[in-house]
């Protein structure tokens, strides 16, 4: 996808897929959360849409929320 779209292209396709924790929540248990691709929007929000980065926040909030110990430190 990144080949067809570019970096940043894809990774807004990325977050605007449906939502799926299930690699949100591996990245955590590996320790590699800052690799999320909506952890990266949120880091470098200027670089990607109004709309990427809302639904971002949307997502880390919603799987947080239902899973508390995924909680930032």
């Amino acid at each position: 996808m990144v080949k067809k779209y570019g970096v940043i292209a894809a990774v807004e396709r990325a977050v605007n897929r449906k939502t799926d924790a299930a690699g949100y929540l591996a990245l955590v248990e590996m320790n590699l959360r800052e690799l999320a691709f909506e952890e990266i929007v949120l880091r470098y929000p200027s670089h990607f849409s109004p709309d990427a980065v809302r639904r971002s926040q949307e997502r880390l909030s919603k799987w947080q929320e239902s899973s508390p110990h995924l909680s930032r430190n």
